[in-house]
């Protein structure tokens, strides 16, 4: 009986007919109306806000006059699209007045603060160019620095494009480049602890009025492929299961305490044992590394680990329980709870449960984002925050801190569970 049918993708040959189908649908269209700048779209109707969520506040602080639309003068508020966008380029023109600023935020959540659940990018600054602390216009909030120069005048419409792509956003201004920005090379780890957002990979495009006016007129936005790549690693990040075999992946001999207290003849004979299990309980089927045993025999990889962000897609049956251990430690918690998964299950003195449930249904996949720098850890479920910035407690020596390196290891409970997608970028 095979357990996993819902885990199946379609093959290769259907995505190549659905890919003909669009291109052919794009031709006919094309055919049909002359577009004069392909690809683009407006981002809304110029004449209202029924493309936007207004978050409590939001409808007061903005307005639509001929087309424009701008903030209100003394209003603070959020507006976000109510569609979600990955990759993108977004392209529009503004003009503020003296000192107004407002906040434009990319693959944001409406819920939460969008400095910390998305990408933030300042709009407007002094009109003398001055930096501020915030970086100045057009860069992203607090990780760049603008050199100024680059706006007009009061009353004048500047030219705003902003590209992401990945994990790379580039900014422009009047045709020139404000901020060219590789997020796998910020060289301060500690700020996807607290600014998860920056690492999400799509979201709502919002604004933030903080006050002062801000005009924006043509918002427009091109959407760009993102393919999907099943069991390849993304730029950055090393590869740790390769959809065919299990060479980077040993069984689990013990906990860190009792495999250090081993002797060397001890420790051999149970790397046979637990190796022989993991070839009989775990296996490779349809691109996944499934568990299909009855008892506790974890995977773990054989390279150890200090800081890093970790990518992992998680599939499980109804009624299934599973994990990811860091360091070697339990557990980012995997079951069908109504808690829902991604929490710290063995933390006794920090937060132990997901802020939010963000759980598909079981038999879906869903995407882990785990980032881990010294003793703390921020989880991202499914492009939802679910724990952020909170100590992982060491299950194992409840006295020490946890290791400062370990393995990454998959938990088998008895239960089904399948694994695909498992990338790791090693962070400083």
């Amino acid at each position: 009986m095979n357990l996993f049918n819902d885990w199946r993708q379609p093959s290769s040959r259907g995505w190549c007919l659905i890919g003909v189908a669009m291109l052919l649908a794009a031709g006919v269209a094309g055919c049909r109306t002359a577009v004069p700048d392909p690809g683009y779209r407006p981002v809304f109707d110029q004449a209202s806000l029924l493309s936007w969520d207004c978050v409590p506040g939001g409808d007061g602080a903005f307005e639509i006059q001929e087309g424009i639309l701008m903030s209100r003068p003394g209003r603070i508020g959020r507006l976000f699209t109510e569609r979600e966008y990955a990759d993108f380029h977004l392209r529009f023109e503004f003009q503020t007045e003296s000192g107004a600023t407002c906040g434009l935020v990319l693959r944001a959540s409406a819920e939460g603060d969008p400095e910390v659940l998305g990408i933030e990018i300042q709009l407007g600054s002094a009109l003398d160019n001055s930096l501020d602390a915030l970086g100045g216009h057009g860069v992203v909030t607090g990780l760049g620095q603008s050199q100024g120069g680059y706006l007009r005048g009061s009353e004048q419409w500047n030219r705003q494009e902003i590209i992401c792509e990945g994990r790379r956003i580039r900014s422009m201004v009047n045709g020139r480049l404000i901020q060219d920005l590789d997020l796998n090379r910020y060289p301060d780890p500690e700020i996807f602890l607290r600014r998860p957002g920056l690492l999400r990979e799509k979201g709502q495009i919002g604004l933030v009025a903080r006050g002062g006016r801000v005009m924006l007129r043509g918002l427009s936005i091109k959407e760009l492929p993102r393919p999907f790549l099943l069991n390849m690693a993304p730029d950055g990040f090393q590869l740790l299961f390769d959809g065919r075999t299990l060479r980077n992946w040993e069984g689990l001999v013990a906990d860190p305490p009792k495999r250090a207290a081993m002797s060397v003849g001890e420790s051999k004979v149970a790397r046979i044992q637990a190796d022989h299990l993991m070839t009989r309980n775990w296996e490779v089927y349809d691109g996944a590394l499934v568990y299909r045993g009855k008892g506790f025999d974890n995977l773990c990889t054989r390279q150890e680990f200090g800081n890093f962000e970790l990518l992992v897609d998680w599939s499980i049956l109804a009624g299934s329980d599973s994990g990811v251990y860091l360091r070697g430690s339990p557990q980012v918690q995997i079951w069908d709870q109504p808690t829902g998964s991604g929490g710290l299950f063995n933390n006794q003195k920090h937060p132990s449960q997901p802020r939010l449930r963000a759980d598909r249904y079981p038999s879906s996949w869903n995407r882990f984002q785990i980032i881990m720098v010294g003793e703390r850890v921020t989880v991202l479920l499914n492009d939802e925050l679910v724990v952020h910035n909170v100590v992982m407690e060491n299950y194992w020596e409840r006295d020490r801190a946890i290791y400062e390196r370990g393995p990454v290891e998959l938990q088998a409970h008895e239960t089904p569970v399948a694994f695909r997608n498992i990338c790791i970028r090693e962070l400083p």
